[in-house]
This record gives C-alpha cells, structure tokens and sequence, in this order.
C-alpha cells in the first residue's frame, strides 16, 4: 500500500519539460538496446525456445526501441526500473523506499507497476 501511494503521488507531479529532459539518460538506453533488446535471439535460442517467430519478433522489437527514441513521450514522471530489488522496506514495514534511479524520468502511466508486478509476480508464481 505504501509503494502504491508513493508511486500515485510521483505519478501525479506536474514537471516542468526541462525538468523531465534532464532525467534523459542516453548512455542507459544504448546500454538496454546493446544488453537486451539486440540480444534477444540469441538468449532465446541458448535456452532453446527460438521458433520460426522469433526473428520476426526480435525484428519487431527493435523497431519499437528505435521508435521509442524517436518520439516524445507524453506520460508521467517515472522510476523507470520498479522491481523488487529496487525497493527498500523497514523490518516493521513502516517505511518504504526506492533505490536505483538511474533509469527515472519520462515514461507511461502505470510504467512502474508493471514492472513491479512482472518482477514480484512474473518470476516467482510463473
């Protein structure tokens, strides 16, 4: 209930767009498209689930990212990379925090808590 709130309230800030510029990190997106998204094939041909598809939708991937870079997207402030490992909380869960902002800034509404329930829900309740 805390991260929610918190997250609600980030959400909900009216930045300025110079304010939001300046969480534009270039060098974190390359690395994403560099780590992730370029290697995409070959991490689901090494855990052998590539199928006819795949290069299809690697290519179809690719072309987002760069789209992405390409237009303004008009959204809300965001952390940017909301998983649990990113998130603090006191032992009595009194007190929650977030760590790990290096991808902050501009991103859609509801970012985050798809991030955070992919994270939370994805990998451990499959």
């Amino acid at each position: 209930m805390r991260l929610g709130t918190f997250l609600a309230t980030v959400h909900a800030l009216s930045l300025s767009r110079s304010t939001l510029d300046g969480f534009v990190n270039k060098e974190a997106r390359e690395v994403i498209k560099r780590e992730v998204v370029e290697k995409i094939m070959e991490t689901l041909t090494r855990f052998d689930v590539a199928s006819e598809e795949s290069e299809g939708l690697c290519a179809m991937m690719r072309e987002e990212v760069e789209q992405a870079d390409l237009e303004e997207v008009v959204g809300v402030f965001s952390v940017g990379d909301c998983w649990t490992g990113s998130i603090l909380v006191s032992p009595e869960g009194e007190r929650v925090g977030i760590v790990d902002w290096e991808f902050a800034g501009e991103g859609r509404a509801l970012q985050d808590m798809a991030q955070f329930g992919e994270a939370f829900f994805g990998a451990d309740h499959g």
